[in-house]
């Protein structure tokens, strides 16, 4: 097995092993250039030693350490002055799980230090596809809590300026979302981010990454909101501009 340090933010050790897992398992990491695997490479080293994983019911190897970082750091990638410091634990279980004892079955939770996670769930959000991840959404809910408060505005670290427009973009976005789905129509973003400006950012952040073309054509100011706050454009990353 060949090992080799990283360097970046996350300086720590890096297996060939680990990079084949994640060539295999998770689609996006197969298509980032040569500069962004040198930046994401640390922030997962760093991420995994960082974070506590435990496992209910799924046994927490490299493999699923991995596929956690990885979910995680593809969010903040450009993002360097975010790390998910008040992030402190992850669970992961095998598939869904109850939520709090009430019988209620879900695959994904965040609250300010924990995010739990059905894992099944995120392996098939990574190989890409579905236009769904649970992992991005959790771990956007982390990033929007990251100043203490579920209200759908993340600290705007990369830049600041987006305060002017942010709260204005997704308050006239949730309104749409909620006339389509009270109207019976399909929506691009799914009907359960109806419930806040906090769960329509998330839901958002999946269906950006996931399948940009849909979510630029139905939201395009949507679209520019999160690719300004991300400072990734999923769409011009991969030629489709």
């Amino acid at each position: 097995m060949t090992v080799r340090e990283v360097k970046g933010a996350g300086q720590g050790i890096w297996s060939e092993v680990w990079e084949q897992i994640l060539m295999t398992d998770v689609a996006f990491f197969r298509r980032l250039s040569v500069r962004s695997l040198d930046r994401i490479r640390p922030a997962i080293a760093h991420f995994i030693d960082e974070k506590e994983i435990l496992g209910h019911g799924v046994e927490i190897d490299d493999r699923a350490r991995l596929l956690v970082a990885a979910a995680a750091c593809r969010l903040t990638l450009n993002i360097p002055a975010e790390t998910y410091t008040r992030l402190r634990c992850v669970d992961v279980y095998a598939t869904l799980f109850e939520d709090e004892g009430d019988g209620h079955r879900i695959e994904g939770n965040a609250r300010l230090h924990r995010v739990s996670l059905a894992f099944d769930r995120l392996e098939a959000g990574l190989r890409g596809g579905s236009g769904e991840n649970v992992g991005y959404h959790e771990f956007a809910h982390v990033l929007d809590t990251s100043d203490g408060l579920f209200d759908g505005v993340p600290p705007l670290l990369v830049d600041p300026s987006l305060h002017r427009s942010w709260t204005l973009v997704l308050e006239a976005e949730l309104a749409r979302v909620r006339a389509a789905v009270e109207a019976g129509e399909p929506t691009v973003i799914s009907r359960h981010a109806t419930a806040s400006e906090s769960e329509l950012f998330a839901y958002a952040t999946e269906v950006f990454f996931e399948a940009p073309t849909s979510l630029r054509e139905a939201h395009p100011a949507l679209y520019t909101l999160l690719a300004k706050y991300y400072a990734q454009d999923p769409l011009a990353a991969a030629g489709r501009v």
